[in-house]
């Protein structure tokens, strides 16, 4: 149904008050809260997790030839796929871990790999420390993505530029 710009009836008798609109008690406290700022520890944890959570896998994707000169599509089939899978079984009951145990695993699980790739020869251990990364990305791509709804939309954006942060240090870890 089509209706006409000019049968909208306008009351031009209103008038906003000067110290902005006038809050109610029919207000939503979330929207409310949405227009207060946001602490800046809280976008600084999501930045610094967001460049932790991507640091590992991009490091380990831009040295794929590196790790196995013959075996680089392999490198990238196991740091892509574990990861994916996680993501889209998360809704089934990965969300009842707690965050303290992922947050924990996030941050110190990924830099252990770096030893284990380097010290072991095994081409299926180095696969499998690799698969477990991407398990622990995707782990941690979900959670944090999932927590940014509980703060404000700036959250979100630190998460972002600390995962494109983990692709501009990268150079200097190959």
């Amino acid at each position: 149904m089509q209706r006409r710009v000019d049968e909208i009836e306008i009351d031009e008798d209103f008038e906003e008050p000067e110290d902005g609109p006038v809050l109610n008690q029919e207000d939503d406290v979330a929207t409310v809260l949405s227009d207060e700022p946001e602490h800046l520890h809280n976008i600084v944890a999501f930045f610094l997790f967001g460049l932790i959570n991507n640091f590992c896998y991009v490091v380990i994707l831009s040295a794929a030839e590196h790790i196995f000169e013959d075996h680089s599509g392999a490198v990238l089939l196991a740091a892509a796929t574990p990861g994916l899978v996680l993501k889209l079984l998360y809704g089934f009951g990965v969300h009842t871990i707690p965050y303290s145990i992922r947050i924990a695993v996030i941050s110190l699980v990924p830099f252990s790999v770096f030893f284990i790739i380097a010290g072991v020869e095994s081409t299926a251990i180095r696969l499998s420390a690799i698969a477990f990364v991407s398990l622990v990305g995707g782990l941690g791509e979900s959670s944090f993505l999932s927590l940014t709804a509980t703060y404000s939309s700036k959250t979100i954006g630190a998460w972002s530029s600390g995962t494109g942060g983990a692709g501009t240090e990268q150079p200097k870890w190959i």
